[in-house]
This record gives C-alpha cells, sequence and structure tokens, in this order.
C-alpha cells in the first residue's frame, strides 16, 4: 500500500474520530443549554450534522496543507522503517513484564508487614 494511500486512510479515521468527539460534546452542550436536539435523517442529530462540518473541514486542510502533508508522509515513511516483533517476542516480552510485577508486588508486600509490626512494636508498646 502507498504512502499516500495510508496517509489517506489516517486522515479520514482521525476525520471521523474529530466528528465523533465534536457531535458527543455539541450534544452535551445542547441539553445543558436545555435546547432541543432534534432528529433529522432518521438517525442523526442536529449536533451530529453540525459536527460534520468542522471534522470534514479538518480533514480537508490536513490532507491540502503542504506543511501538513508532507511531515505526515515522512511519519508514515518513518513507520514503515520500524521492525515490530514477531508474536513469540511479544509473548515472551509480556511473559518478563508480568513475572517482574508479581516479584515486585511480593517484595513491596512483605516490606509493608515488616514495616507495620515495626511501627505496632513502637506506637503500642506502651
Amino acid at each position: 500500500m502507498s504512502n499516500r494511500r495510508i496517509l489517506g486512510f489516517a486522515l479520514l479515521a482521525a476525520s471521523v474520530l474529530s466528528w465523533l468527539v465534536l457531535a458527543h460534546f455539541l450534544g452535551w452542550l445542547v441539553v445543558q443549554a436545555g435546547i432541543e436536539d432534534r432528529v433529522l435523517l432518521g438517525a442523526f442529530a442536529t449536533s451530529d450534522l453540525v459536527a460534520v462540518l468542522p471534522a470534514a473541514a479538518l480533514g480537508v486542510w490536513a490532507w491540502k496543507s503542504a506543511r501538513s502533508h508532507a511531515f505526515l508522509i515522512d511519519v508514515v515513511d518513518e513507520l514503515s522503517k520500524v521492525v515490530w516483533p514477531t508474536r513469540q517476542e511479544t509473548q515472551d516480552s509480556t511473559v518478563v513484564v508480568v513475572a517482574t510485577v508479581v516479584l515486585v508486588s511480593l517484595i513491596l508486600w512483605a516490606f509493608d508487614l515488616v514495616w507495620l509490626e515495626f511501627s505496632n512494636l513502637i506506637l503500642f508498646s506502651v
């Protein structure tokens, strides 16, 4: 897949995500203002349709802006150079992380018990 196509999909996903977030925020704002958010076109509220415009404008701007377009193409180029771990490497690393967390948790628990007994000995020895 070409870098331009990957960038197009990424910008489309970012635009849809920004539309959902903005639509949710506008819906909340309309409810807080006590205004009725009418359903239009069957399933979309007015706030949903209003949020489409800035989200689409953001996507078009990001695609058309030479500076952002060049930056995003460079990001895609750099990500294509990344060597991703295999499934086995990921599983092995996960086992190491979980084992380390369990070990450190047990050590902290033991220290906590020692300090609890030590503080009880000092505070309640009277």
